[in-house]
């Protein structure tokens, strides 16, 4: 059912929307820059007091999507360095290529399906205990892993070409030492980068 024209006119007329775009934009700065973001068109109430309400669970939410992705990003990442070209570092390679070409809530459908639905392990959806921030979280993770992965075998394969690494190898250190500890610890800049733009994304 279409609105009448005086429903649209008033609608209109209440979100500033018969104003040039050039004035809208600027009134929208103003506004926001005096912590008024407006009144949500749905719930008839002020925007910033539902996003507030909302930031809790927000930040619960990527935190713990963030816990998930950045140590198994980083353990797959350098179980692939660790063994460039093998088996595990093709596997590892297809499943972090998926991870950030996938979209998250295709992600999210396929976890409720199989997850919630058919094995029963967790709900579906809600907000009461941490069972129920398990689901939304892997689906949150998934991208942010795949790029941590992905960045942790580049920077440690490129340190592992480095000289100081041939010296170390020469003294005897180990394998799993050098790229646990000596690789890790100069590969880690590009690695926080990347984790933290995928936090500034998951909020």
């Amino acid at each position: 059912i279409e609105a009448s024209e005086e429903r649209v006119a008033e609608v209109r007329s209440q979100l500033n929307l018969d104003s040039p775009i050039p004035e809208q934009f600027g009134s929208y700065i103003w506004n926001a820059a005096q912590g008024n973001l407006g009144v949500s068109f749905w719930q008839d109430v002020p925007a910033l007091s539902l996003v507030l309400e909302r930031l809790p669970a927000t930040f619960l939410l990527a935190g713990v999507a963030v816990l998930f992705a950045v140590p198994l990003g980083l353990v797959l990442g350098l179980i692939a360095a660790s063994r460039p070209g093998s088996l595990i570092d093709r596997a590892v390679s297809v499943i972090s290529l998926s991870a950030v070409s996938i979209v998250e809530f295709w992600i999210a459908l396929v976890l409720i399906l199989v997850v919630a639905v058919q094995l029963g392990i967790l709900p579906t959806s809600g907000f009461r205990s941490w069972e129920y921030v398990i689901l939304p979280a892997l689906a949150l993770a998934y991208k942010p892993m795949g790029r941590t992965a992905q960045m942790t075998r580049s920077s440690i394969l490129e340190e592992l070409s480095k000289p100081y690494v041939r010296a170390l190898v020469a003294r005897g250190i180990p394998q799993k030492r050098i790229i646990g500890v000596h690789a890790l610890k100069n590969a880690a800049l590009p690695i926080i980068t990347v984790t933290g733009d995928d936090i500034a994304q998951l909020l």
